[in-house]
């Protein structure tokens, strides 16, 4: 008896919004990537995957990680990874030693030279991390705006951007976005969160969203400090 084979239903196409929103995270992912990966490369000549291995393999317990396990980690194929690690042990900033419970397995391990070499360029990674923190932020705002119908070229490239903003020309921390110090200089002005809103073009829910991060990225205990902390950010400019 013939089975009957049963078909199979076309997906469900993406609304025109959803396909912009879509579009848009790719090209903010690549661009943000792109940039950070570049200035990396300018400041110390290692690119970005580098460092993420660097970093993963110090913040484990014996600054070791099997590759296998690294790999996953970095999300990188085992062949990549082997590539990678391959350039940072000529380097001599990682070591591989063998496995004692498996004979084709191998640990990843940071080296002396590798660890001084986080450690002098330390501020550099934080000021970088916080610098991805408000980029990644000002993702946020774009994949926002993104569903409202803005062009998602325009969106990405203004969250790459972020990167190149100089972190500490306001006097405030380095980690607000743009979008924030937007936010900030309304509070100042007392605006409340649907004044914010409507002024910035974004959803109420989405200025109290703001307010919130604000407000921890400062270490402010209310609106009003925070309000405090731009005024006086300002005068002393």
């Amino acid at each position: 008896m013939a089975t009957s084979i049963q078909p199979v239903s076309a997906p469900a196409k993406l609304a025109p919004h959803e396909l912009r929103a879509w579009r848009g995270l790719l090209r903010a992912h690549a661009a943000l990537t792109k940039a950070l990966d570049a200035e990396l490369e300018a400041a110390h000549g290692l690119p970005l995957s580098s460092y993420e291995v660097l970093l993963h393999l110090n913040e484990t317990s014996g600054e070791a990680m099997r590759m296998c396990d690294l790999a996953t980690s970095v999300i990188l194929s085992r062949s990549g990874l082997t590539r990678l690690v391959d350039r940072l042990e000529r380097e001599g900033l990682v070591e591989r030693r063998s496995c004692p419970q498996d004979a084709r397995g191998s640990y990843a391990v940071l080296t002396d030279l590798g660890r001084e070499r986080l450690r002098a360029q330390g501020d550099e990674l934080r000021r970088l991390i916080r610098r991805a923190d408000a980029v990644v932020t000002e993702y946020l705002d774009a994949e926002v705006e993104l569903v409202v119908g803005v062009d998602e070229g325009t969106a990405a490239t203004r969250t790459a951007a972020a990167l190149a903003t100089a972190p500490d020309d306001h006097g405030l921390p380095a980690a607000l976005s743009r979008r924030e110090l937007e936010v900030l200089a309304l509070l100042g002005k007392g605006a409340s969160n649907a004044q914010i809103a409507a002024q910035l073009v974004i959803s109420e829910e989405t200025a109290k969203t703001h307010v919130k991060r604000i407000l921890r990225k400062l270490g402010a205990a209310n609106r009003l400090e925070a309000a405090t902390m731009w005024l006086r950010a300002k005068a002393e400019r």
